[in-house]
């Protein structure tokens, strides 16, 4: 019985697949998806590193909040992490289009 099934299920996929003709994938088409899914991985990691980043900082201002009680200082971080981050995304995009150009 559960041969006969077997045979069955084979049968009706190779019913499925008569119709579906299979030719190997461009090479530039393939290069082209490869290059696509590496942008989109490393824009997702450098947002995810973003993220880190800011989440990281808040807690370093809140915790030198609770340990010093001290608001100018606050306020120095807040500006350096406002300063800082942009320039470090800018400074790593450029970096990154010249390694590309590269390639």
């Amino acid at each position: 019985m559960k041969v006969d099934e077997e045979k069955q299920i084979k049968e009706a996929f190779e019913k499925i697949t008569e119709g579906i003709e299979r030719s190997a994938p461009n090479l530039a088409t393939l290069s082209m998806m490869l290059n696509k899914k590496k942008a989109e991985h490393k824009k997702r990691l450098n947002r995810e590193l973003m993220f880190f980043m800011l989440i990281a900082s808040f807690c370093i201002i809140i915790l030198t909040l609770v340990l010093a009680n001290a608001p100018i200082l606050y306020i120095g971080i807040q500006v350096l992490g406002i300063v800082a981050v942009p320039c470090v995304m800018i400074w790593k995009n450029k970096k990154s289009k010249q390694g590309d150009s590269v390639l």
